[in-house]
């Protein structure tokens, strides 16, 4: 394998009827002439020996960038030339032997100063590269044969010559800027404009068509510096795409193959891509462009070649989910050539039972088997009813009072990420799908309206809130922080322009339990990056997002420097959260108790790469702290819920039930732990079965006043309102409804220092919002909204 890379990810696959036969599905990302990814199959018919390239009718990246994580191969059980591979989708090869391939013999930039570059082309819709290798046709390129491809001469400075100019939607492509990944149906032509330059078959002496993606959307063809980050505008991404066709130029008329929307496919030879030298002393000047001849020859050669037969899905009858991670031939009947394909993927399992041809997914299928991921779950306020967003697998509602064995339904559009359900209005529920998109039902779920579709979007949506003020939802972009103050009617964005915001796809939002003027936000904790961009910080707004700073960096000796994979709050603290990160052999929770001022480490790695304290070295995603007894914590991991009975000095893997599943998120509403895991579901405890027998402060004794959630939240008539006092002193409880109209005084005297308990009898009043707020000595210290529903 002839790839300078920096990784590998290869998947190896024996001829089950010829075992001398095997196949290696390689992906690999490289730094080399800038950072791409690769992806090739390789054949060998020596039982590994030896190894051949083939060449496909895909692009070098056909594992869309994705090889990393979906990579799967596996041999047809009584053919060896049929192979099933499975990246994003899954595809059906057959290896048709020897086939011809026009490959570049040499690159030559004429001598003259490389005031431009040709980068490659790593669009997954993309499938030429001129100073590497040149693949056989797109499957969409049409009227294009291998002996199509001659020796070119691409003239700088001697004269212009028209072009097809074709722009493409401003939201178009992978990040919807207009940039990466614009499938070429969806390039619109536009007309027939000067380029400065000419393009000459010089085996025939004779100039070719030529068409040019305008990525500036000005009329012009522009050359820019390399630049591909998918937080760029248009304008500002290099993706000045150049197709030479094999048509003879016209400078009258444009070719009618050509000149139609998607019509760069028709008769295209190459794909360049061409930026300015990353040089400060370069610039594009179209009208004083140096004299210089960059020429490409061409030789075809003999290579074996895959051909791509049926790419599934092709419709939704035959579609298998995407992102595979295994394929299994299961043999049936070698004489009909009938055997059975087993696929794992993102949204389960599917099978097909006519080889290959169709599958069907099980999780849908009323097989009963689940393995639905869910990324975030809420709780209907009072009632057992729950709504989940699993991404792959969608958006899911439970019935009233679900068990293990009922079926849940499908609810909302899209993939599914976090929810949230209103506290004190169970008609209002909200959903999100990837990209930053928010839907919202104000009539408990009957129909769905879109909320947020924000700008700059990251790919894992998050939707914080907090019981205490249900109206209040967060996002976060790659721009900041979008706020709602009407659950969802209109969304404010607070800009993060700070140095220390490096967006990511994977940034956390959380409010905190105890105050929900606080909200936390970031992607990472990195003070020594190798890349200026990457120094990052969380954030911390004490005023309902209208404004964040960023936090301190830790000061340990074993910082995680690295994207964080989780952040979690207090539920009495309000300047007290928790960092969660996934590095090895680095700290995995970090715990600030003064808005992010200090860190402290709870998971042994603070100085060594073994925890101290019998923590696992894997992922974390969530933690909470238990109201009830706040020296009990659930860190949810990769590998299930471990468990400290003494605020962080020791953990133990909890056994509680709960498979050994990653545990993507835990909440607590209404008395009951309600987690989402990474492949099993949802599942739930009562509060009260949690931390038996644990006592509520470690030295019997509060450290400051507290005023946890009340229980039962919400409650039909009466409710129990726990309150700690750390020294005597005069406590005060009196209850407020949802306009500031005192209702009720339910104590007034002095308590001595420990955890106390009175009940209000709410009958008398009307289902709605009512606040509790905690006195002493005139001094109001702490409130909690509590729900009344009748």
């Amino acid at each position: 394998m002839d790839w300078a890379s920096d990784f590998y990810r290869i998947e190896l696959a024996f001829a089950p009827s010829s075992p001398d036969i095997a196949y290696a599905a390689v992906h690999a990302w490289t730094t080399e002439g800038g950072f791409r990814f690769l992806s090739d199959l390789y054949r060998s018919e020596d039982g590994g020996k030896n190894w051949e390239q083939t060449v496909a009718h895909t692009d070098d990246n056909w594992f869309g960038s994705q090889g990393w994580y979906n990579n799967t191969l596996a041999v047809h059980p009584f053919n060896p030339n049929n192979v099933f591979v499975g990246g994003i989708e899954l595809w059906h090869s057959r290896i048709l032997g020897r086939g011809t391939l026009a490959m570049i013999r040499d690159f030559d930039y004429g001598g003259a100063n490389e005031w431009l570059e040709f980068k490659p082309v790593i669009e997954p819709s993309v499938y030429y590269r001129l100073e590497d290798r040149i693949y056989p046709q797109h499957p969409l390129v049409t009227d294009v044969m291998p002996a199509d491809h001659s020796d070119i001469e691409i003239r700088w400075g001697q004269g212009t010559q028209l072009a097809h100019r074709f722009r493409v939607p401003e939201t178009a492509g992978l990040f919807r800027n207009g940039g990466e990944g614009v499938p070429f149906p969806d390039y619109m032509y536009t007309d027939y404009v000067d380029v400065p330059f000419q393009v000459w078959d010089s085996e025939n002496n004779r100039q070719l068509m030529v068409s040019f993606r305008d990525q500036a959307d000005d009329g012009e063809f522009n050359l820019i510096r390399y630049n591909r980050h998918y937080l760029s505008s248009r304008d500002e991404t290099s993706l000045e795409y150049t197709f030479i066709h094999r048509y003879d130029y016209d400078a009258a008329v444009p070719h009618s193959s050509i000149a139609q929307d998607g019509g760069v496919v028709n008769g295209m030879l190459y794909m360049l891509l061409p930026v300015l030298a990353d040089d400060p002393n370069v610039s594009w000047e179209p009208a004083n462009l140096p004299n210089q001849t960059i020429s490409v020859s061409v030789q075809l050669a003999d290579n074996p070649r895959r051909v791509l037969d049926i790419p599934s899905p092709i419709d939704a009858a035959r579609a298998t989910h995407v992102d595979h991670h295994s394929i299994v031939p299961i043999p049936i009947n070698a004489t009909r050539n009938e055997f059975w394909l087993l696929d794992a993927n993102d949204g389960g399992v599917a099978l097909s039972t006519n080889s290959g041809k169709s599958f069907t997914e099980l999780d849908n299928a009323g097989s009963g088997y689940n393995t639905m991921q869910v990324y975030g779950v809420a709780k209907k306020p009072g009632a057992s009813e729950y709504i989940a967003g699993a991404q792959d697998n969608g958006i899911w509602r439970s019935p009233a009072d679900p068990t293990g064995g009922r079926a849940w339904m499908n609810s909302g559009p899209g993939d599914g990420f976090e929810t949230v359900w209103h506290a004190a209005d169970p008609n209002r529920i909200m959903i999100s799908t990837q990209q930053t998109s928010i839907g919202k039902s104000v009539d408990g779920g009957a129909t769905w309206t879109a909320s947020l579709d924000a700008p700059n979007p990251q790919f894992y949506t998050q939707v914080a809130s907090s019981d205490n003020a249900p109206d209040n939802v967060y996002s976060v972009t790659g721009d900041g922080v979008w706020y709602t103050r009407d659950f969802g009617e209109t969304w404010t964005l607070t800009a993060i322009a700070s140095r220390y915001w490096e967006p990511w796809l994977f940034s956390r939002i959380a409010v905190s339990i105890a105050d929900p003027n606080v909200v936390w936000t970031g992607y990472g904790m990195v003070s020594r990056p190798t890349d200026d961009r990457l120094r990052n910080k969380l954030h911390v707004s004490r005023d309902m997002a209208e404004s964040f700073e960023p936090v301190a960096f830790p000061a340990i000796e074993r910082p995680p420097e690295s994207f964080i994979s989780g952040l979690a709050t207090h539920p009495i603290e309000a300047g007290t959260a928790y960092a969660l990160f996934s590095r090895y052999r680095h700290p995995k929770i970090l715990e600030t108790k003064d808005y992010g001022q200090t860190w402290t480490d709870l998971s042994g790695f603070a100085s060594s790469e073994v925890s101290t304290n019998g923590f696992p070295d894997v992922a974390v995603f969530d933690l909470i702290v238990m109201p009830h007894a706040t020296s009990v914590l659930w860190a949810g991991t990769e590998i299930g819920i471990f468990e400290s009975r003494d605020y962080g000095a020791s953990w133990h893997f909890a056994d509680n039930g709960l498979p050994a599943v990653p545990v993507w998120q835990m909440k607590i509403r209404d008395g009951e732990v309600i987690l989402g895991t990474h492949g099993r579901g949802v599942w739930t405890v009562p509060l009260a079965e949690v931390a038996v027998g644990i006592a509520e402060e470690p030295d019997g004794l509060p450290s400051g006043f507290g005023l946890p959630q009340n229980y039962p939240n919400p409650f039909n008539a009466s409710t129990t309102i726990e309150f700690k006092v750390p020294t005597e002193a005069p406590v005060r409880l009196t209850v407020f409804d949802a306009l500031g109209r005192k209702v009720s005084v339910l104590t007034d005297r002095h308590y001595s220092p420990g955890v106390h308990r009175v009940h209000w009898n709410a009958s008398a009043y009307a289902s709605g919002l009512y606040f509790c707020r905690l006195e002493s000595e005139g001094r109001p210290i702490r409130t909690q909204s509590m729900t009344l529903l009748r």
